[in-house]
């Protein structure tokens, strides 16, 4: 989804840990979350360029989730965005976007899903 796109995202948090245990063996050990954390690498897009870019990524699922900002980044607080499904309007997903650089990156696998940076 977003991999594949080039919005400059960098995947961080439960999410990647739980994707890094699976890849050494660790498929037991259960974590609920429901939100994504990540980090914008570059200069920060203004929320409606953060919104659009959510969204076209998401655009490669037929459409069937949108993205809606909640929460304006700022000094030391994340953009939030929610994923919600267009046949239900329900939000299932909580998107915390920080602005600030990082460095380096890997990509990880889930099934047939790829996460991470493939450039």
């Amino acid at each position: 989804m977003i991999s594949n796109t080039d919005t400059p995202f960098i995947f961080k948090g439960a999410l990647i840990t739980k994707l890094i245990l699976a890849e050494q063996g660790y498929t037991d050990i259960e974590r609920q979350t429901r939100d994504i954390d990540a980090n914008w690498i570059g200069t920060p897009p203004s929320m409606s360029e953060l919104e659009s870019a959510v969204n076209q990524a998401l655009k490669t699922w037929n459409d069937k989730f949108h993205a809606e900002s909640f929460r304006t980044y700022g000094d030391k607080k994340s953009a939030g965005l929610y994923i919600i499904e267009n046949a239900t309007n329900e939000k299932i997903i909580v998107m915390d976007i920080d602005m600030r650089p990082s460095c380096g990156s890997r990509v990880y696998y889930y099934g047939d899903t790829q996460i991470g940076n493939v450039k």
